[in-house]
């Protein structure tokens, strides 16, 4: 007896063919839902990094101006070292700081801003303006990144983060004169290292201040590993690797 066609071999195939298609719309479907929700994401980030600059980073450096013109008087010339001038001058450098902090805040925020080449060029800029404000030299190095790598906006933020507080430690506590700066990708893993000819400091990781259990805190957020290396008179070696991964599909999809 021949079985009912739903028990023939070419019923089975169209069954697994159908299941097939099945899963593969909903996975289709997911995934374009996923791309869509990213999408909107960059969407808000961009709107809200371009109010940031455009509305309050700007009032909040008119704000500095008009402080600086009231403490001279209108004519340029600083007027008399009273009450009233130290209110604006506190006024005008708060300003300032703040439109700094700002400045930081719109970078972290626009997805413009969410590959290595953008991330070494600031980087590059902070390094070399907080050394020069030191009289440190500085030898910043950093491999030619592609801007097609693109990188999540909270590992960018991390790594960042991470190279300020090195920086600032280096420039602020070592005593040395020169800082040496080495930035590169090999294989998936981004390499960061700071080090400086300073004075140093005891290693032991029970003496560390908030600083630097901040910064391995980061580093571990972001699957990543930070070693420190420092002795009395040898100065300080900080060494960052992070995995790091090309999410090429969405950076396809959102150039289209």
């Amino acid at each position: 007896m021949l079985p009912p066609w739903w028990q023939t071999w070419w019923a089975i195939a169209l069954y697994f063919l159908a299941t097939a298609l099945i899963v593969g719309t909903i996975a289709y479907l997911l995934h374009r839902n996923r791309m869509a929700r990213m999408l909107e994401v960059e969407r808000v980030r961009t709107r809200i990094a371009t109010d940031l600059h455009d509305d309050i980073g700007a009032s909040l450096s008119q704000i500095s101006i008009l402080s600086d013109v009231l403490r001279q008087g209108g004519n340029g010339e600083n007027v008399e070292n009273n009450e009233d001038t130290k209110i604006l001058k506190t006024i005008s450098n708060t300003s300032r700081e703040v439109v700094g902090s700002m400045s930081e805040m719109v970078w972290a925020i626009n997805p413009n801003r969410d590959n290595l080449l953008d991330t070494a060029q600031r980087m590059r800029r902070f390094a070399i303006d907080t050394a020069s404000a030191a009289d440190i030299q500085m030898d910043f190095r950093a491999q030619e990144f592609d801007e097609a790598f693109k990188i999540d906006v909270d590992t960018r933020r991390r790594i960042y983060l991470i190279f300020k507080e090195a920086v600032n430690n280096a420039v602020k506590y070592s005593k040395g004169s020169k800082i040496k700066i080495r930035l590169s990708r090999n294989l998936g893993v981004l390499t960061l290292s700071v080090k400086d000819d300073g004075i140093g400091f005891d290693g032991n990781g029970n003496r560390e201040g908030n600083g630097l259990k901040n910064m391995r805190m980061r580093a571990e957020k972001i699957g990543g590993k930070l070693k420190i290396e420092s002795f009395a008179g040898k100065g300080t070696f900080i060494l960052l690797t992070v995995p790091l991964k090309m999410n090429s599909i969405f950076s396809k999809f959102s150039n289209n």
